[in-house]
Parts: C-alpha cells; structure tokens; sequence
C-alpha cells in the first residue's frame, strides 16, 4: 500500500484547506541503492526506494508518501516518457547530508 500525504493548503479565496491523505496505485517499489551524492563528497541524499505510479497520479515534490508503512517527508518526483510509455517516478529520502 503506497500513500499519498498533503499538507494543508491555501485555495483561491485564502481560507485553509484540511490535509489529506489518499492511498495512489502503484506499478512498483524498488528498495534503494544507497547513495546519490552531488557536488562535494559531503553532499548528497540517501535514497531508501523508488515507487512508480501511473503518470496521472496527483503528487508534487511537497507532498509526503508511506511505502510499506514508512512515512517518507522528503520525496523527489519525475515524469518520464519512455516510447509511448509514460510514469511517474518519486524517489523517497530518509536522510541527507
């Protein structure tokens, strides 16, 4: 079960809206393979696993996503077309540094 999370938003006439939590239907988890470092050594993210959802899923980088029940604050999200294929990629981070 894969769990899309959103934070409380403002709409179009200011008031506060309520966060959600919507399960989204997922292709696959693959388990992470350590880490993506960028620039310096020191810098970088620790992927714990990729989930791959159909390419309408409503998800943005802001948003919050429990795979397998771990709760995942810090996701990364991508759209990708491979030959008439299409997806959503959302790369989940435990940690960085």
């Amino acid at each position: 079960v894969v769990i899309r999370h959103r934070g409380a938003v403002r709409d179009e006439n200011g008031a506060l809206t309520a966060d959600t939590s919507v399960e989204v239907g997922a292709f696959a988890v693959e388990p992470g393979g350590g880490a993506h470092r960028t620039g310096t050594a020191r810098d970088g993210e620790d992927t714990t696993c990729t989930v791959y959802l159909p390419y309408d899923t409503d998800i943005a980088d802001g948003d919050g996503l429990t795979v397998r029940g771990r709760r995942y604050s810090r996701i990364t999200v991508k759209s990708w077309d491979f030959g008439g294929l299409s997806g959503v990629e959302v790369v989940c981070q435990r940690s960085q540094g």
